[in-house]
């Protein structure tokens, strides 16, 4: 028999006046099993919390972005799903005595059920409805601009104007939807 194995059995049975070491012995035997069970929780549920936070993210931000060619020949490249254009910029949303720093995206709606979880999971109204002068917020983001569906939101969007000018341009869109991926 292996000696760390004859130690262990020895310790793990209790002779005459031996029986507090015993019991010290099975409460350390104890305190290590649920331990390695904590343990194992624990990874166990930040490894899915890990999982469905990447699936939340990498739905709703392009996972790769491609310039200088068209929607059909990225396509047309095999493991390609879905393919669109979009424009982002940095822009402050305001609305009253509230206002927030984001980033906007400029979207193609019809295609963007193919290419985002943001279609499904929308709280009212629908991406497909997203024209001229509309736009889609997040939840939490309506709430803290304190806007609701068909308020008027004030995008103020930098413009360069020419090496040591920039100006600001200023849009009022219309919340016809949000979403909420919590």
């Amino acid at each position: 028999m292996m000696t760390p194995a004859y130690i262990g059995l020895r310790y793990s049975r209790a002779r005459g006046e031996n029986r507090f070491l015993s019991f010290i012995t099975w409460v350390s035997l104890l305190g290590l099993a649920l331990g390695v069970v904590a343990l194992i929780v624990v990874v166990s549920v930040m490894n899915g919390f890990d999982t469905e936070l990447k699936r939340r993210i990498l739905g709703a931000v392009p996972h790769v972005v491609v310039e200088g060619l068209s929607r059909q020949e990225l396509e047309a490249i095999p493991g390609v799903s879905a393919a669109g254009r979009f424009s982002s910029q940095s822009v402050l949303l305001v609305n009253g005595s509230a206002s927030e720093l984001v980033s906007l995206y400029g979207i193609e709606p019809e295609n963007e059920r193919a290419m985002s979880i943001i279609p499904d999971h929308m709280t009212f109204g629908a991406i497909e409805h997203l024209g001229e002068g509309g736009i889609v917020l997040g939840e939490p983001l309506a709430y803290r601009l304190g806007v609701m569906q068909g308020d008027s939101v004030t995008v103020l969007l930098p413009v360069v104007k020419g090496a040591w000018r920039l100006d600001t341009q200023v849009i009022n869109a219309t919340l016809v939807g949000t979403f909420e991926l919590d």
